[in-house]
């Protein structure tokens, strides 16, 4: 029945939790395309859901954004290179774009120095 198993669900389903569907009366454990288990009552897909989790079969998306420790405050990681920005009264104002952490982290404590301002810098 191998075959079974990655046939899509029907488009007719009920979202029970993240990655549970009900259709039919049965419970389905869907990860992308890909039905992963079919089940008769929702905590028996529950319980196959986390221990596929456990498993590390299922990787689940984090939602909303990783938690920054403090010495990278204002840095972003983008296409391989270090962005500094901070938002200022609602408006995200960009300052510059660097090779490596270390760099971004030294220009970012130069900018809490001066207050975030580009008119105290000194440009020597």
């Amino acid at each position: 029945m191998g075959l079974e198993r990655n046939r899509p669900i029907l488009k007719k389903t009920q979202r029970i939790a993240r990655y549970v569907y009900k259709n039919h009366q049965k419970y389905y454990v869907v990860c992308g395309k890909k039905t992963m288990g079919k089940f008769n009552t929702p905590t028996e897909a529950l319980q196959y859901k986390e221990q596929l989790i456990r498993e590390k079969k299922i990787i689940p998306k984090r939602r909303g954004r990783k938690p920054r420790c403090e010495e990278d405050r204002y840095i972003r990681r983008v296409r391989g290179k270090y962005m500094l920005q901070k938002s200022v009264n609602g408006k995200t104002q960009y300052f510059g774009t660097f090779k490596t952490l270390q760099e971004a982290r030294e220009e970012r404590n130069i900018f809490e120095q001066i207050g975030w301002n580009w008119e105290n810098i000194d440009l020597v």
